[in-house]
């Protein structure tokens, strides 16, 4: 599983609370440069992606 965020400030709570197997990846899905690039590395590392989610946070 691979997550990405956009601040710093949850960080930490974000690692304990999901599995050892989630890779978090920062990047600011508003800035369409760095979903391009975040979509971009996740297809170099894994060749696929199966479910993509938005959650918005700190509106």
């Amino acid at each position: 599983m691979i997550s990405s965020y956009n601040t710093d400030s949850n960080i930490e709570l974000s690692k304990r609370q999901t599995e050892p197997q989630l890779q978090l990846i920062k990047a600011d899905t508003s800035k369409e440069e760095q979903v391009e690039k975040l979509v971009s590395d996740i297809l170099t590392n894994y060749g696929q992606i199966h479910i993509t989610v938005n959650i918005v946070e700190d509106i």
